[in-house]
């Protein structure tokens, strides 16, 4: 995958490194890590490297965590979360992110490891011939619905929603699972297709996600 053998290049060594933490990870204590531990970092400083994968490193072990509960390949996740933490090492620019580097990694770990997650649920249905909307909804809940065992008991609380409802929900399963964006990005896109503004269309989203989960757990 990175097949390079340049012992002075600061990425080759930061993903040895990463390979180093993978097999005896060392995050104790609180490290802060600004834009001048990246730059140190991306000079080829092993003392700033270790200091950004000792803090970023529990992050990526809840990320790959959650995701493998809830039905994904640990190993597979754990190894995109290895390459969204080397990526973002280098990716992250000040000027054109207007965030904290803080924030900057940990959003690129979580949404690499939820996209890898997401095709791999995807990809799962279509092998197994799934392809029903109201089966793959599960998967727009994660955690939320992980005690849910009876595919049945899904499918006829979707039906319960009126036609109108069940359309908005299956258009956001395309984009959620299949294209893998978060609620804000497909509110964006249902907002360019279909007119009226992303806010309205992410209210109307949670409002049919609270809707469809109520209607599951209400008492026969």
């Amino acid at each position: 995958m990175l097949a390079w053998h340049d012992e002075n290049n600061p990425a080759q060594l930061l993903w040895e490194q990463i390979q180093v933490f993978a097999q005896a990870p060392r995050a104790h204590g609180i490290y802060a890590v600004d834009f001048r531990t990246l730059l140190a970092l991306r000079q080829g400083e092993i003392a700033q490297q270790e200091q950004y994968l000792s803090a970023f490193w529990p992050v990526l072990e809840k990320e790959v965590g959650h995701y493998a509960r809830i039905g994904g390949d640990k190993e597979e996740l754990h190894q995109e979360a290895a390459l969204a933490l080397w990526e973002a090492a280098f990716q992250y620019q000040p000027t054109r992110h207007r965030t904290t580097v803080e924030n900057f990694v940990r959003n690129h770990i979580h949404r690499k490891v939820r996209q890898t997650y997401l095709k791999s649920v995807a990809h799962y249905a279509q092998h197994q011939s799934i392809g029903t909307e109201e089966q793959k909804l599960y998967h727009i809940f994660d955690q939320d619905l992980n005690a849910v065992d009876m595919r049945t008991d899904l499918q006829t609380a979707f039906r319960q929603l009126n036609e109108k409802d069940q359309t908005v929900l299956a258009t956001f399963v395309q984009l959620s699972v299949v294209d893998g964006m978060g609620i804000e990005e497909a509110s964006r896109r249902l907002a360019h297709l279909h007119g009226g503004t992303s806010a309205k269309w992410k209210k109307t989203i949670q409002r049919l996600r609270k809707k469809w989960k109520s209607s599951l757990y209400a008492e026969p």
